[in-house]
């Protein structure tokens, strides 16, 4: 069985589209939990702070990576969310369970 991200579509400057689509696999999976992992121990404020205080996403990804020693997958993990969704992943570890228990779970289904 194969399963696939839900597209995420990106307008660029000259207007064109870009469409993104990630496969499901057990790697994308440890990859997406070790995210989790890493944010459910953050400071919600700090890291709106540190987000809202860089010029662009480049300077976000890399005040987040020093700010809290994380790897930028991590760092892209929390800037491709919307705010709303990293204020429920970000020092929550209940609801981080969850979702990894989640996860997990979609591992088990795939393999």
């Amino acid at each position: 069985m194969k399963l696939y991200t839900a597209p995420k579509t990106t307008t660029l400057e000259d207007g064109s589209i870009k469409i993104n689509v990630q496969a499901i696999t057990p790697e994308y999976i440890e990859n997406h939990i070790k995210n989790i992992e890493a944010v459910e121990k953050m400071d919600i404020e700090e890291v709106i702070r540190v987000v809202r205080g860089s010029k662009n996403p480049n300077e976000a990804n890399n005040s987040l990576v020093s700010r809290f020693n994380i790897t930028h997958q991590v760092a892209d993990f929390i800037l491709n969310m919307e705010l709303s969704e990293v204020s429920e992943y970000v020092g929550n570890k209940v609801f981080c369970e969850a979702e990894i228990e989640r996860w997990n779970a979609l591992r088990e289904i795939i393999q």
